[in-house]
């Protein structure tokens, strides 16, 4: 059974991604996944409500460094802790930028990436990141 994802509690996300590309984006649920996509920024959620996680799947913004993903952040623990939701899982992280943002934000490397070992786990980077809320 998928999540209904309720998208009026997510329509300030839209609206952040209509900022940051200043103009129109599309968004829609399908099997439970929640989609943004703009001429130069995309999301995609998944939620598993057995494990109480919000999947951040993909994640692109047109302009960096100016706050947008930490406004973002804002809005997805609002929303989590509106449905019940405990943990935000980045998923395959594939940035140096992102693994700094994410640790600033309080993310940890993920206990599945850490059983896998590799060189990888040095740097973050392939690696899923983890926050308890």
């Amino acid at each position: 059974m998928f999540f209904k994802v309720p998208v009026q509690d997510l329509q300030s996300v839209v609206q952040l991604f209509q900022e940051d590309c200043n103009g129109e984006v599309s968004h829609r649920v399908d099997f439970g996944r929640f989609f943004v996509d703009g001429e130069e920024n995309e999301l995609l959620l998944r939620f598993n409500p057995h494990a109480k996680t919000i999947i951040v799947a993909r994640i692109a913004f047109r302009h960096t460094r100016k706050g947008y993903g930490t406004k973002f952040l804002q809005l997805l623990r609002d929303f989590a802790g509106k449905h019940g939701f405990t943990r935000i899982v980045f998923e395959s992280v594939l940035t140096p930028e992102a693994v700094s943002f994410l640790r600033k934000h309080g993310f940890r490397v993920s206990e599945s990436s850490l059983a896998g070992g590799g060189s990888h786990l040095q740097d973050g980077l392939g690696c899923d990141w983890v926050l308890g809320i």
